[in-house]
């Protein structure tokens, strides 16, 4: 994975053969630098940097807290070979290109997961050598075309409404998701230690899936909550690699052979035997989802949410968290196999209105899915907490000696160096 390349490539390396490629990012929400000590960030320009270094996160909107909010990303690349091998008709194909592109878009993943903001990348900029090349062109650097590229994918702003209440009371309601205060120095340390992960390329292969469903949330709630299963399903295949239920469990999973032993004459020992027997080869994909989640989130699940509307009486309660991660993660698997469709109560959240459909389906009594804004937190928080994790597995040395990504160092403040009129 090219993004791991960047982020652990030291800053003291040769620059030969190295290019910087400029993005434009959108975010689905407004980010500020939270290290700065400053009175009011909105007109601070020091408030705008994200990242500083070899890699360069920067708020570009005029003025800053715009919606979507645009970003400035910098990343360096070394141009890399890639070979296809030779097929039955065609001869071994050689591909050299530099990866900014798939490094760019793997970040805007990545940020989206740490900073829980639809983070993605509008266009490429320009390319940049870091030293002076001859051109046909008498530039030093590579305009990239923008005027073609399509809109960025953002949601929707949410309206400012106004209640007016029995007495003819009005009061303003902004149901918009609560501004980042964005800690440079977690983020910049954080980034710069996931190449040494053990876990990297499985951790950005669940930031891929998360940043689909965060797409995909506000027009496709069940296809999102698809891609958001897929991404806590892989965590659980990676963080529980080694699981397996106790024996209880599996004579559990395995009741009809247990049962059908004993009506066959086998002593009680054995028929757990040939239960226990009869599970070998199996993943426990469905217990691992649940311990994964059950493992990796905490008591800030169930705190007022700052990014969607909360619709309580659509949350489940914490005593059924584990059955509700059951539900969730066979739901999955009749949509998929049986072309069943999701409740219309999952795709509660993203806006403050809500389907009447939803409302019908809950006072249904049946047992229904929560909003698909629900579940996104619980994956995001167990993404997080896993990539925690496994920043304090790593030992000391390497986290003294990892390149920063950024110049910030963790619990750094700033003082604020200019306000801007």
């Amino acid at each position: 994975m090219y993004v791991l390349d960047a982020l652990q490539e030291s800053p003291a390396a040769s620059t030969r053969g190295v290019e910087l490629g400029e993005f434009r990012l959108l975010c689905s929400g407004i980010l500020y630098n939270g290290n700065v000590v400053t009175y009011d960030w909105t007109k601070s320009d020091v408030c705008r940097s994200l990242l500083r270094g070899r890699i360069v996160l920067y708020v570009v909107s005029q003025p800053t807290d715009s919606y979507p909010q645009e970003l400035a990303l910098r990343v360096p690349a070394t141009l890399v070979t890639e070979e296809q091998p030779a097929g039955a008709k065609l001869p071994r194909v050689s591909k050299m290109f530099s990866p900014h592109r798939e490094i760019a878009d793997d970040l805007a993943a990545l940020l989206t997961v740490l900073l829980r903001r639809l983070i993605t990348v509008h266009s490429h900029v320009r390319t940049t050598p870091t030293e002076p090349v001859p051109s046909a062109s008498g530039l030093q650097d590579f305009p990239q075309p923008i005027a073609g590229v399509r809109p960025g994918v953002t949601w929707r702003r949410r309206p400012l409404r106004v209640l007016t209440s029995y007495d003819g009371k009005q009061e303003f309601e902004d149901s918009a998701s609560a501004p980042v205060a964005v800690d440079v120095g977690w983020l910049s340390s954080t980034l710069s230690a996931l190449p040494s992960m053990s876990a990297a390329e499985t951790i950005v292969a669940c930031a891929r899936l998360y940043s689909e469903g965060m797409q995909l949330i506000e027009e496709r709630p069940e296809m999102a909550y698809q891609m958001f299963i897929s991404a806590a399903e892989t965590l659980a295949g990676e963080a529980l690699k080694d699981y397996s239920p106790t024996d209880d469990e599996k004579v559990k999973a395995k009741k009809k052979v247990y049962d059908r032993a004993i009506q066959l004459g086998v002593i009680e020992a054995g028929a757990r035997d040939l239960a226990i027997v009869a599970t070998h080869g199996m993943a426990w994909t469905s217990k691992k989802f649940q311990r994964c989640l059950q493992q990796y989130t905490d008591d800030r699940l169930w705190q007022k949410d700052d990014l969607f509307v909360t619709v309580e009486p659509f949350l489940p309660k914490t005593t059924d968290f584990e059955r509700v991660l059951g539900d969730i993660y066979h739901s999955r698997s009749s949509a998929l196999h049986a072309g069943r469709s999701f409740p219309a109560t999952v795709g509660v959240g993203t806006s403050p209105q809500i389907p009447i459909d939803a409302v019908v389906a809950a006072f249904s009594g049946e047992r229904l899915l929560p909003p698909v804004t629900w579940f996104e937190r619980v994956v995001q928080l167990a993404l997080v907490s896993y990539i925690e994790e496994q920043r304090a597995a790593q030992p000391k040395t390497s986290q003294q000696t990892a390149p920063k990504v950024g110049d910030d160092a963790p619990g750094t403040r700033e003082p604020d160096s200019g306000q801007v009129p």
